[in-house]
């Protein structure tokens, strides 16, 4: 039995206002916004998954330093680690690749996705029941913070709205 965030990071851990920069010059994360997500982490036990386009620096001899970035920034006002990172399908396409981790590793019984932007492959992956829209002016919200606690403690939350996914 293992709980899982699918995290990503820009509008997620960072919003309009973030003043921090990673290394490489771009906006970096928040210290208030990391304390949201461990609450998440510290109320369910969940584990980290990274969904963010972040974990394909991680690699990267100069923008790899970015990722360094994060996982230090997370370990240090959080204490929190990121325990994995989904495939690199298309940054198109982020719940077929939230979709695959979820078949490769059939020990995920709960599972709540963190994200700014309404992918449309999230309806048609069927994520919306599992699905924290962020707004990336804000980030993540203490309202946003009591939603992932639900979806992960297997409560049931109004999915979100389908019209935000359609195909136009």
């Amino acid at each position: 039995m293992m709980k899982v965030i699918f995290c990503d990071v820009d509008g997620v851990l960072n919003n309009a206002g973030t003043k921090a920069r990673s290394p490489n010059g771009y906006t970096g994360v928040s210290d208030e916004l990391i304390r949201r997500l461990k609450k998440i982490v510290a109320e369910t036990g969940a584990a980290i998954v990274l969904s963010s386009d972040w974990r394909l620096t991680r690699d990267d001899p100069v923008h790899g330093r970015d990722y360094r970035y994060l996982v230090r920034r997370l370990r240090f006002v959080g204490q929190l680690k990121i325990a994995d990172h989904t495939v690199d399908i298309s940054w198109r396409f982020r719940g077929l690749e939230i979709r695959t981790y979820l078949k490769e590793h059939p020990q995920v019984t709960e599972y709540a996705v963190l994200d700014d932007l309404p992918f449309r492959d999230f309806y048609s992956c069927g994520l919306l029941g599992n699905l924290v829209l962020t707004d990336p002016k804000k980030g993540l919200t203490d309202a946003d913070v009591e939603r992932a606690v639900k979806i992960l403690k297997g409560e049931r939350v109004e999915p979100c709205d389908s019209r935000l996914f359609a195909d136009d």
